[in-house]
């Protein structure tokens, strides 16, 4: 998960390009979503798997 400054402006480029970043240090494929908002239902599975 993914904790950004309120204040930040994050734009879909900036969005983009932190999944790329991600990507690229871990050498796997990453999902990246704010813990606000996530569903209900995913979660207790997404928190267990956060790293």
């Amino acid at each position: 998960m993914v904790e950004i400054e309120p204040s930040s402006r994050i734009d879909l480029y900036d969005y983009v390009g932190i999944i790329h970043y991600l990507q690229d240090l871990f050498d796997v494929g990453v999902d990246v979503a704010k813990r606000e908002g996530l569903k209900d239902y995913v979660r207790p599975s997404a928190e267990r798997d956060d790293v």
